[in-house]
């Protein structure tokens, strides 16, 4: 048994390194990672400096590619860093969820996050969300280690831990409430014969936090002043009944941001649901899995609060909760399907479908501001200014066609202005001009 449990693992990490890689090299960088690239590229000190004044973007993911560059390895390869944290993080994932809702439960865990469509995207992205997955399930890992072993070796570990993960990213402090939550719970009965205390537990757990948290301060006070103006900045996400099915998709079957609830994603709400009553039966789930969920309802509702844009991405710390809700309401169906045939043909066509969700992520789930770059040099001629429309575009392509390109905002007056300089100019649009424009 134990050898086919260890080719079932080889085989679905096969499968996770397949997905991740083979469409390397056929999709350009976009806005935010243009930034990473940018920064990445300067010497440490700077790159440390680029990131605090951006604030919102702690630096571990710009680190972690300046150190990849200095490596020799550039894009798409420098990829390689952000898969193998996504691969860590599933297997953490899976190990911590076998030990508390068992081994089916883990199986159907680290197959959703193998064939899941965000996974794959954000196991890919040269931002901070694959290694902000990694820093939240090695929490998991690790405080479930200072459960069961409450001396100094496990308090340092996750101290460690926890300022590695508040460097990552600023929404890491999400998953320490399903992680004081598992604290919560009665830990293992006994350590080298004797029974360990509860609040010898809960006081390591506090001193590791204190202590993590603490290790932030420097950084927290380096950003404060950028960080205030900057969520002056209101951009209020429109929460409907629309966005909220746009949401669920994205963080289940969706290969993009924009797509609408599909008849698969409802399926895979009603699987969810199931899976949140049968947390509700156990302590743990209860202690655990039912906090993160409340969690991210607040997180969403302090987001609306302040009047700041909302994305899936920025769920990513409490990604992992809701997919071991979703493997334990699957679970709970196979488990309802007594006949093992239909159980794995069930299964078959889930990963069918999933796959096909991949697949369009990977066709048509990532810009190609390269090819754009290279379609704009062919059609420029010798002096002319290249304009665009949107911010993005100007980013983007100014790093590509490694020239300045700036943005006139569909506004004629900045037409006229780079007109003044320049016989001709290349403007670059996504929909086509009114004629009262250029004119």
């Amino acid at each position: 048994m134990k050898r086919k449990a260890w080719l079932g693992a080889l085989l679905l990490g096969a499968i996770a390194v397949v997905l991740r890689i083979c469409n390397i090299g056929t999709f350009s960088l976009w806005l935010d990672e243009v930034f990473t690239m940018r920064v990445a590229s300067q010497p440490l000190l700077e790159t440390l400096s680029r990131c605090a004044e951006d604030a919102e973007n702690v630096p571990v993911y710009a680190v972690v590619a300046n150190l990849g560059l200095k490596l020799g390895l550039d894009d798409p390869w420098i990829r390689l860093l952000p898969i193998a944290a996504g691969l860590a993080s599933i297997v953490l994932l899976a190990g911590w969820t076998r030990r508390h809702f068992g081994a089916a439960t883990a199986w159907l865990t680290a197959a959703f996050c193998v064939f899941s469509p965000f996974h794959v995207r954000y196991s890919q992205e040269l931002r901070a969300y694959p290694y902000l997955l990694l820093m939240c399930t090695a929490t998991l890992v690790l405080a479930d280690r200072l459960r069961s072993h409450p001396d100094w070796k496990s308090t340092s570990a996750l101290a460690a831990t926890v300022a590695l993960g508040f460097y990552t990213n600023l929404t890491y402090a999400l998953v320490l409430v399903p992680v004081a939550g598992m604290m919560m719970t009665t830990p293992s009965p006994e350590q080298g014969g004797k029974a360990i205390s509860p609040n010898s537990i809960r006081k390591r757990f506090a001193t590791a936090i204190f202590f993590g948290a603490l290790a932030f301060l420097p950084w927290i006070w380096l950003i404060s002043q950028t960080l205030v103006t900057r969520l002056e900045r209101t951009r209020t996400t429109d929460w409907t009944w629309l966005a909220v099915g746009q949401r669920w998709e994205c963080l289940t079957v969706a290969p993009g941001h924009f797509n609408l609830l599909s008849w698969f994603g409802a399926v895979l709400a009603v699987v969810f649901v199931v899976g949140i009553v049968a947390a509700a039966r156990t302590p743990f789930g209860r202690a655990v899995l039912l906090p993160a969920l409340a969690t991210l309802a607040v997180w969403e509702v302090v987001l609306v609060v302040v009047k700041h844009w909302s994305a899936p991405r920025y769920d990513t710390a409490l990604w992992p909760f809701l997919a071991v809700l979703i493997a334990l309401g699957f679970e709970r169906v196979l488990r309802f399907l007594r006949w093992r045939p239909l159980r794995w043909a069930v299964s078959a066509v889930v990963v069918a479908l999933l796959l096909v969700r991949v697949d369009a992520y990977h066709r048509f789930g990532r810009p190609h501001w390269d090819r754009l770059a290279d379609a704009v040099r062919e059609v420029q001629r010798p002096g002319e200014k290249v304009v665009t429309i949107d911010h993005w575009a100007t980013k983007c392509l100014s790093y590509y066609l490694e020239s300045p390109v700036s943005t006139i905002a569909a506004k004629p007056h900045r037409l006229r202005k780079n007109l003044e300089t320049s016989p001709s100019v290349l403007v670059i649009s996504r929909r086509p001009l009114r004629q009262k424009f250029l004119t």
